[in-house]
C-alpha cells in the first residue's frame, strides 16, 4: 500500500542524525561544564521536578521490584506495591542489565527512541501523502515546525509588551509540538509513537480488512494504556468518530469496521481495568489523579499561539478537503481526527485537559501541508508568486522565520538553564553522599523528611520515601504539606515539632543547606530528634 524509496529513507535518515545532535546538544554540554564537586541531573527547565521521579522508578527496577512505590508521598507505606508501568520498567530493566545509571539509561532510551519515531512517522505520513515532494516537506514541517511562543516570550523579555498568562504551551507544554516531544522526556516521544502506530495499524486493519492488523493495534494501545492512560479518549474517540462518519456516508452500520474496533478495544480494555482497579483500591492513587489540574488555555488563543501560521495553513487544509467532491478513506480520517482532536482538549468533565493536545500537532502539519500545495496550484502562475515565493532560498528561509523560532528558544532556554550552573540541574555530591547513605542505612519502609528541593531528589537517590517531594501530583495533599513544611522550619517550636514528625510518621530528618537555610531550627540541639 506504501512504496517508499531508498532515496527517500536516506532523507529521513539524515534528519534523524540532525534530530540527535540538536536534541542532544544542550545535555552534553550540560554534563560537559558540571564542576567537579557536584553531579549533573540531565532535568530541564520545563518540568524539572518530574525527571527525578522516573528516575526513581528507574532505580526501584535496578533494586529488583517489577512493581513501583509512588515513594513522593509517605502514605505509600501503608499500601502495596501496585504501580505496573511497562515503559518506565523496559528503561529500568535495561539499565540494570548493563549496569547503567538512571540518568545514563534516561538518555539512551531518548536517543534510541528518536530513530524509531521518525520512521514511524515517515511511513505514517506516507499513507497520505504518495508524491516524495509532500512527504519529505510534510517531515520536515512535523520535526521542526511550531508556534508563536518564542516570539511572544522573547518580546516579554526585551519588554516590549506583557502577554497575559497562560504562557505559550509551544514552549512550556511537550505535549503540544513534535520538536518538544523529541527534545523532552523519553516518554512523551513513546506516547507520540504509539499514538501514530495504533492509528497506522487500525487504519491499515480497515483498509486491508485483516484482523491481524487490530490485533497489534490493540496490543500497542494495551501498552500504550498501561503507562500513558490519558490518551484512551483520543485513540478511541478518533476510531469511533470515523467509523460513525463512514457508517453514515455509508447509511449503513459499517460491521466491517466496527470487528475492528472492538478487536482494538478488547484487547487494550486490561489496561483500562487496571486503572480502574488501582483508582478504586488504592488512596494514594486517588489523590493523584484529583491533584492533576491542567486545563486548556482558551480555544481562539491555544491554537493560533500554539500552533501559530501552522493552524491558519490547517484551516485552509481542511476547507479544501471538505470541498472535495471524491474523498477517499485517507480523507475522511484526516477530517475526522482533525475534528475530534481539536475539541477533545476542551472535554468538561475531565482534570488533564491539556494532555489531550499531544498527537494534535501531527494532524495539523499534514493538513497544513495540504493547505499549502492547495494554495500552491492556484496561486503560482501569479506573477507575485513567481517573483517571491518561486526560489527554494526565500522558501526556506520563510520556514525557519516563521515556523521554527520557538524551537531555538527553548533550546537557548536550556542552554542558560545549565551554563547558570542552576540547583535544580545540578546536585552537590555532598547530597548525593547523604542520600546514598539513606539508602544503606536506612529501612525501605522509613520516611525521609525535608524541604521540597530534597525531597524532589531523596527517592531517585536513597529509594525511601519522602513527606513532600512533588509539588503537584505524586505527593498526596501536596498543598498542605507544603504549608506544613514550611510551618515546621520557619515559626514552630520544639513541642509542635516533635509532634508533627512523630502524628506523621517520620524517621528521618535531611538536614542540607536548604534546611539550614531557616535559623530557628537547629537539630542539634533538639533532643526529641534522638
Amino acid at each position: 500500500m506504501v512504496e517508499i524509496s531508498k532515496k527517500e529513507w536516506r532523507f529521513v535518515g539524515l534528519l534523524i542524525l540532525l534530530v540527535i545532535v540538536i536534541t542532544s546538544f544542550p545535555t552534553l554540554v550540560g554534563l560537559v561544564i558540571t564542576p567537579k564537586d557536584k553531579v549533573f541531573l540531565g532535568t530541564q527547565i520545563i518540568n524539572s521536578g518530574d525527571t527525578p521521579v522516573y528516575y526513581s522508578w528507574i532505580e526501584q527496577t535496578k533494586a529488583g521490584h517489577f512493581l513501583f512505590r509512588n515513594l513522593y508521598t509517605a502514605e505509600s507505606r501503608d499500601e502495596p506495591r501496585f504501580i505496573f508501568d511497562p515503559f518506565w520498567l523496559g528503561v529500568g530493566l535495561a539499565a540494570r542489565l548493563f549496569h547503567l545509571s538512571a540518568f545514563a539509561s534516561y538518555q539512551l532510551a531518548h536517543v534510541l527512541l528518536i530513530p524509531i519515531f521518525l520512521g514511524l512517522a515517515y511511513f505514517f505520513i506516507s499513507l497520505f501523502f504518495k508524491e516524495e515532494q509532500k512527504r519529505k516537506i510534510s517531515f520536515i514541517f512535523l520535526i521542526f515546525a511550531s508556534g508563536i511562543g518564542g516570539f511572544i516570550l522573547v518580546g516579554e523579555e526585551l519588554g516590549l509588551y506583557k502577554f497575559p498568562p497562560p504562557p505559550p504551551l509551544d514552549f512550556v507544554s511537550a505535549e503540544t509540538t513534535t520538536f518538544y516531544a523529541l527534545f523532552h522526556s523519553p516518554h512523551f516521544l513513546a506516547s507520540l509513537l504509539f499514538t501514530l502506530l495504533i492509528f497506522a495499524l487500525i487504519f491499515v486493519a480497515f483498509e486491508k480488512q485483516k484482523i491481524l492488523y487490530s490485533f497489534f493495534a490493540g496490543l500497542a494501545a494495551l501498552f500504550f494504556f498501561q503507562f500513558h492512560p490519558f490518551f484512551i479518549p483520543t485513540i478511541y474517540g478518533v476510531v469511533g468518530f470515523f467509523i460513525l462518519i463512514q457508517s453514515l456516508r455509508s447509511l449503513k452500520i459499517r460491521w466491517d469496521l466496527i470487528k475492528h474496533f472492538l478487536v482494538l478495544i478488547l484487547i487494550s480494555s486490561p489496561a483500562i481495568f487496571y486503572h480502574l482497579w488501582a483508582l478504586n483500591n488504592f488512596w494514594t492513587r486517588q489523590q493523584h489523579a484529583l491533584q492533576v489540574n491542567i486545563p486548556t488555555p482558551p480555544f481562539y488563543y491555544n491554537y493560533l499561539v500554539t500552533y501559530g501560521f501552522l493552524w491558519i495553513f490547517s484551516l485552509v487544509g481542511i476547507f479544501f478537503l471538505l470541498r472535495k467532491k471524491e474523498k477517499n478513506n485517507q480523507d475522511i480520517f484526516l477530517m475526522t481526527w482533525w475534528g475530534t482532536q481539536i475539541f477533545l482538549p476542551y472535554l468538561p468533565f475531565i482534570n488533564f485537559q491539556r494532555r489531550l493536545m499531544e498527537g494534535l500537532h501531527v494532524i495539523v502539519v499534514i493538513t497544513a501541508v495540504m493547505g499549502l500545495f492547495c494554495l500552491k496550484e492556484i496561486f503560482e502562475k501569479k506573477n507575485f508568486y513567481k517573483k517571491y515565493f518561486s526560489s527554494k532560498f526565500v522558501l526556506s528561509l520563510l520556514f525557519v522565520l516563521l515556523f521554527t523560532f520557538t524551537n531555538y528558544a527553548i533550546i537557548v532556554q536550556n542552554l542558560r538553564f545549565y551554563l547558570s550552573q542552576n540547583p535544580a540541574a545540578y546536585l552537590d555530591k555532598t547530597k548525593v553522599d547523604a542520600m546514598t547513605w539513606l539508602k544503606k542505612n536506612t529501612q525501605e519502609d522509613d520516611i525521609i523528611f525535608s524541604t521540597y528541593a530534597n525531597g524532589n531528589l531523596i527517592p531517585a537517590f536513597s529509594l525511601r520515601l519522602v513527606y513532600l517531594g512533588h509539588g503537584w501530583g505524586q505527593t498526596a495533599d501536596a498543598k498542605n504539606k507544603i504549608e506544613q513544611t514550611d510551618l515546621f522550619f520557619k515559626k514552630s517550636n520544639d513541642d509542635e515539632r516533635a509532634i508533627f514528625l512523630k502524628n506523621n510518621k517520620i524517621n528521618y530528618i535531611f538536614y542540607g543547606p536548604e534546611e539550614k537555610a531557616f535559623k530557628n531550627f537547629s537539630p542539634d540541639e533538639a533532643e526529641y530528634l534522638e
